[in-house]
């Protein structure tokens, strides 16, 4: 994804940019500034972990042997309606309409997609913070 990002830039001819990025956007925005800093004026990430602990993984993968499978497996809203019978996910069990609203707004991601931004919480996002440390 990042060569991505570079070539977009490079395809429009925009030497830096303001990065903003939330949650999956934001870790690679992180790797962004650690390994083209001089593409960068500034980086403003939100909800972007810098690092999901094992634990947290095996929860999210609900029984099945990877998050990401448990995605495929399931399908975006399975996987989501699975996810709400947990404690301390977001999803308000208390709220039938809101429940089913949160299952939808899930649902409308593709599993591929989703799966895929699952995967990306290996980029282990600890490193590259260290190494962009200076640049700000």
């Amino acid at each position: 994804m990042l060569a991505e990002i570079i070539d977009f830039l490079d395809q429009l001819k925009i030497d830096k940019v303001h990065f903003v990025g939330e949650s999956t956007s934001g870790e690679l925005g992180i790797t962004l500034a650690a390994k083209h800093p001089h593409r960068l004026h500034t980086l403003i990430t939100s909800s972007s972990p810098s690092h999901l602990p094992p634990k947290l993984s095996n929860f999210f993968a609900l029984g099945h042997e990877t998050w990401p499978g448990a995605v495929r497996e399931l399908g975006s809203a399975g996987w989501a309606r699975e996810l709400a019978k947990r404690p301390g996910t977001g999803a308000r069990k208390e709220d039938p309409k809101y429940l089913e609203w949160w299952i939808s707004e899930i649902g409308k991601s593709s599993a591929y997609g989703l799966d895929g931004g699952c995967g990306t919480r290996d980029l282990k996002q600890r490193k590259w913070v260290a190494a962009i440390k200076e640049f700000f």
